[in-house]
Order: C-alpha cells, then structure tokens, then sequence
C-alpha cells in the first residue's frame, strides 16, 4: 500500500488475471510543418486514468504510476460493470472529467464535486 492507502504496483503486478498496463506518456518530438491550417479544442483537465472491464472480472482503475484507484471512483466503476461485463476485457487509457456550468474545468478536484 502506497501512503494514501491504495495498493501500488510501481514495480508491476496483477489484479485477478490481468497484468497492470502502464500509460503511453507524451515524448519530445517535432512541431508539424506550418500550413496555416490550425485548429484547436477545449482541454479539459481531469484524472488519468486506465481502467480494465469486462470478461466477467471487477473492473479495475489504476493511475499512470500504477496505483490501484478503483474504490476513489465506485461511479465509474459500477458503470464500468454494467456496460462491459458481459463482454471479453477491454482497457481504456483516458481522462475522468467532471463538468459543472458555475466552475472552470481546470479547477476543479474530487473534492469539489
């Protein structure tokens, strides 16, 4: 157990029959040629996060240094189950962000909700 108390696998592991994924993280590369031709899009800040489902297992939530986070989202979890469990085991790598009209989405922490 990591100090905040939740499980950490810095070095590895398996939660039921699955090994834990690490994250792609962004590496130095490149700007892309200047056409003129930008766009853009809203960024959100969230939570990283990497989640496994389905195949008949609990889903797992884990962070980008590999603690298991699963009990810190039991929403995200349950729809998780309810969605994939009858399914084979797929894993997402992605952002948990929660929207709110009276606050700025880069300001906002579990916390706050």
């Amino acid at each position: 157990m990591n100090r905040e108390g939740r499980r950490s696998c810095a070095n590895g592991c398996t939660i039921g029959p699955m090994r834990l994924i690490a994250p792609m993280l962004a590496t130095p590369g490149e700007p892309p040629e200047n056409t003129g031709n930008w766009g853009a899009e809203m960024k959100y800040d969230g939570f990283r996060l990497i989640a496994a489902a389905g195949g008949g297992e609990p889903p797992v939530l884990w962070t980008r240094n590999l603690n298991v986070v699963t009990s810190s989202y039991p929403e995200v979890a349950a729809a998780l189950s309810e969605t994939f469990d009858r399914r084979g085991r797929i894993a997402f790598d992605g952002e948990i962000v929660a929207l709110a009209r009276d606050l700025d989405p880069g300001s906002i922490t579990r916390d706050s909700l």
